[in-house]
């Protein structure tokens, strides 16, 4: 019987085909030590992600230029944007960048929150994802939704 591949199995195997280097995932404790250092709920799809690969070596990108953080580097839009207006970020956590930082993006963390993914580094959150796990889907199949 033939399993279909999780969103993030298919990531995993989209940057493996395109000689992205793979990094091993996490452990559940690393999450929810980061969990408890940020006062943070990581959203199953994310935790799944950060398990199954975590994030892209330095200087690594991906075929669309946005690098994948791992979960050590992700952090508040407060800590990687300190100018930003941090009312229009509550509880959102950069996890990627595009092109360098030409812009991030950012996931709620808040607990309670839903995880909508944003992007971040203009004057306010544009939103990309209502959740990761749309995020993921867009990324996987349909990646212009991603800009």
């Amino acid at each position: 019987m033939t399993t279909t591949p999780s969103l993030p199995e298919l990531l995993r195997n989209s940057w493996r085909e395109s000689g992205t280097v793979l990094r091993p995932g996490v452990t559940k404790e690393d999450i929810e030590r980061f969990e408890k250092q940020h006062n943070v709920r990581v959203p199953e799809a994310l935790s799944q992600y950060f398990q199954t690969v975590d994030g892209m070596e330095d200087g690594d990108t991906d075929a669309h230029d946005i690098r994948f953080w791992r979960l050590a580097e992700v952090q508040p839009v407060s800590a990687e944007i300190p100018d930003a207006d941090l009312g229009q970020f509550p509880g959102y956590f950069v996890f990627a960048d595009y092109s360098v930082w030409a812009h991030g993006y950012a996931v709620r963390l808040s607990q309670g929150a839903n995880d909508d993914v944003v992007i971040v580094g203009g004057d306010h959150p544009v939103l990309v994802a209502s959740s990761f796990k749309e995020f993921l889907a867009f990324y996987v199949h349909q990646p212009d939704k991603l800009f």
